[in-house]
């Protein structure tokens, strides 16, 4: 049997344990729900499942509200109806017998519980640490005491974050992202903290259109807290900042309060450079531009150095994640590792040896969920096993990462015609 309580005891890992839990909540609803079929509560199982997704659906948030709350109750949803859907997905990939395995090697992130057939029976990928660039970042914002917490940003806590984009474009932007690290830092007395957070893309394109992406969504925000009544917004500004070397650089504030006496201003910062991007979130600062501008530089040469030494020790066999030094915040850093693989479910794809391409590709897209020929790749084999709706979900995804693609389109035409949606 599972001991929960030594393997949870066991965990240092917060994103792993995010993780976990999920596995075993998702398990527990999965469970529940096929009982209650078995009895005949279809009705209960519906009511159930809309228990736990009471309050999530951003039209109907209060904007104006607790945003704690709100964020609590996104990523809840998250952990039990998404860790339902990632057991549910396992069963229908691997069948039920398989579930055991899963729980005595739970994913190690998260975004495993979103994209279930990246998940491979313990042959999964350590996260990409970037906490080493954020520490002591809170030391460039003046003297203390400051109150600090670092936090890696899974795909779980990126859903729960970002609900109130509209679900397509969440649903485009969730395989462009790398790695996310979070600092939140303040002073005891402040109401918030500060946030200083690093975003680790596929490439530069990813990175624009998750600012434009947050950018409409804060304008989205904005008019809802306003029209609540429960909230004061004033002086809305959003534009562009300048800073050195970047892609892109734009800066969103505002004032809020309860009413004229009792407002404060608010800054967001978001400065792109390649396939990174800096975001700052100034909540009782007030810094200068040309400040933020150099704290967001330090970063970037943070990241450029992090990813040189880890290409270093990757190519002299020590511990870190091997990769191509020349894309170090640059198109995309590729592992060295994708290439590896993407060869090995070629190989096994032209022996029509799926099960190994397949274990192959899997590793590939625990990595890089955004993988266009990987995703193309799954979907020719789901399709030639009759699979169809595994072949539209991979092909979806590989369209809106290569749109226009040739072979893509052409296979989109084909499947149509033998399983039209």
């Amino acid at each position: 049997y599972l001991n929960l309580k030594d393997t949870l005891l066991g965990m240092t890992d917060q994103e792993a344990m995010s993780a976990f839990n999920a596995v075993i909540e998702g398990h527990a609803v999965f469970v529940q729900d096929s009982l209650g079929t078995a009895l005949g509560l279809d009705r209960e199982v519906m009511e159930f499942a809309r228990f736990l997704s009471a309050g999530v659906d951003p039209k109907k948030e209060d904007t104006g509200g607790d945003e704690l709350q709100t964020y609590n109750r996104r990523y809840f949803q998250e952990v039990y109806l998404g860790g339902r859907k990632f057991i549910d997905a396992i069963c229908q990939l691997h069948g039920r017998n398989r579930l055991w395995d899963v729980l005595e090697n739970p994913p190690l992130r998260t975004s495993a519980i979103s994209f279930p057939d990246t998940y491979t029976f313990g042959k999964q990928t350590p996260r990409l640490d970037l906490s080493p660039i954020l520490m002591g970042m809170e030391s460039r914002f003046g003297g203390g005491p400051w109150q600090v917490q670092q936090s890696d940003l899974g795909v779980m806590k990126l859903k729960a974050l970002y609900g109130g984009m509209p679900a397509e474009k969440l649903d485009a932007l969730l395989p462009q992202f790398i790695a996310v690290q979070g600092l939140a830092f303040g002073h005891p007395s402040a109401e918030n903290p500060n946030g200083l957070s690093l975003f680790f893309m596929r490439d530069g394109s990813a990175v624009r259109d998750l600012i434009d992406s947050l950018e409409t969504m804060g304008r989205e925000n904005l008019k809802r807290a306003s029209a609540s009544g429960k909230a004061l917004v004033k002086d809305i500004r959003i534009g562009d900042m300048q800073v050195p070397g970047a892609d892109i650089a734009r800066r969103l504030s505002f004032r809020v309060g309860t009413n004229e006496n009792n407002m404060t201003n608010y800054a967001m910062y978001r400065v792109g450079f390649r396939s990174i991007m800096v975001e700052f979130e100034d909540t009782h600062l007030n810094l200068p531009e040309p400040r933020v501008a150099e704290i967001a530089l330090e970063i970037r040469d943070r990241f450029i150095e992090f990813r040189r030494k880890q290409a270093a020790a990757g190519a002299s066999g020590g511990p870190s994640t091997p990769t191509n030094p020349g894309t170090a915040a640059g198109k995309g850093a590729i592992d060295i590792r994708d290439e590896a693989d993407l060869k090995a479910g070629l190989r096994h794809f032209g022996r029509n040896d799926y099960p190994a391409a397949r274990d192959s590709l899997r590793q590939l897209l625990q990595r890089q969920p955004a993988h266009a020929h990987a995703r193309f790749m799954m979907a020719v084999m789901a399709a030639r096993e009759k699979n169809f709706g595994e072949a539209w979900k991979h092909i979806d995804i590989a369209r809106r990462v290569s749109p226009g693609n040739e072979k893509i389109e052409a296979f989109i035409k084909r499947l149509k015609e033998v399983a039209p949606r």
